[in-house]
């Protein structure tokens, strides 16, 4: 199993065994790719699966919790009014709390080695400016090279408005331009002297170079950590 449906927890068979075999296949694959040096989409998506199954849960606690109550008595040695709950927990709702309480400490793990494994690319990787930088950053090019290789591959960006993800932040769109061979007196300087010559509908462009020490999977890794820490740059 590749993916996990957003609604794997309610949709299909409702019974333990099979949700954890589910849950586990799921797993399986995701760290097989955080194994590989693969993290996207699989970390935001497992994130997402994470996030969404603490809701459900507190959805189910505050829906207990506002079940009607009636008066049973009085409370003998404390004086105090008793209630029972008018409703009991149902079967379904009880095999979805076990089937969440096998999900979420492995979803919470596994996502934490995801964010270990990105926090350390991120911290290999060096983003410099070429150039001057304008005023106005939010569309330009990203210049990104890897060691084991004299390819740069050139990028034009586009950073959106702040979305609605918590904390808001802006997202980074990026378009292929070309792949690059840089000699050794080529330059970042001279790429981007020549990005303006051939392309002038960006007359003044923010341009970023990314290098990585270490080799990283491109498309599954180092583009989108590269695009969320140019990104970050641009908002301080």
């Amino acid at each position: 199993m590749k993916t996990l449906s957003t609604d794997w927890l309610t949709e299909g068979l409702l019974d333990v065994e099979y949700k954890k075999y589910v849950v586990m296949a799921y797993l399986q694959n995701v760290q097989r790719q955080f194994g590989e040096r693969k993290l996207y989409p699989d970390l935001p998506e497992l994130q997402g699966h994470y996030r969404r199954s603490l809701v459900f849960r507190g959805q189910q606690g505050r829906l207990r919790d506002q079940f009607r109550k009636h008066l049973t008595g009085l409370d003998p040695t404390t004086h105090q009014l008793r209630y029972e709950a008018q409703q009991q927990d149902d079967a379904c709702s009880t095999t979805l709390e076990a089937i969440l309480d096998f999900a979420l400490p492995l979803f919470e793990r596994t996502a934490d080695e995801g964010r270990l494994l990105d926090a350390e690319v991120a911290a290999n990787l060096t983003v410099s400016p070429v150039g001057l930088l304008p005023l106005v950053r939010s569309e330009g090019y990203l210049l990104v090279s890897q060691p084991s290789s004299r390819e740069t591959r050139v990028y034009q960006y586009r950073l959106t408005f702040f979305d609605d993800t918590q904390p808001p932040r802006r997202q980074m769109y990026t378009t292929p331009v070309e792949t690059v061979w840089r000699g050794l007196t080529t330059t970042y300087e001279h790429l981007k002297l020549d990005l303006l010559r051939r392309h002038r509908h960006l007359p003044n462009p923010a341009t970023f170079a990314v290098e990585t020490r270490q080799n990283y999977p491109f498309e599954e890794t180092l583009l989108p950590v590269a695009k969320r820490k140019v990104a970050d740059l641009l908002e301080e």
